[in-house]
């Protein structure tokens, strides 16, 4: 489990230890998920580009991040978060 986070690299009592347990269980239960999930997309078509990129720009601003326009920003599109696809048709978030 070499890239688990462990609150308390050192524990030095049971209820540090337990944190780090629970951190390791999390971890695993979210390798378990991801897991699973690649398994559900296995023969499925790739998403278009556009869609993705569509989509990324929605979840941002429910998130409720201000989305500029890629280019050109104006006064009022300053700030906040740019989301285009690039050269190799990859969504970018800047």
């Amino acid at each position: 489990m070499a890239s688990i986070n462990y609150p308390y690299p050192d524990p030095e009592n049971e209820a540090e230890r337990a944190a780090n347990r629970q951190a390791a269980d999390d971890y695993q239960r979210q390798e378990e998920e991801a897991a699973t999930l690649l398994h559900l997309t296995e023969g499925l078509p790739p998403v278009a580009p556009e869609l993705l990129l569509e989509q990324m720009r929605l979840d941002l601003a429910t998130a409720g991040l201000h989305v500029a326009p890629p280019a050109p920003l104006t006064d009022e599109d300053q700030g906040g978060v740019v989301v285009y696809i690039n050269d190799d048709a990859q969504v970018v978030v800047d």
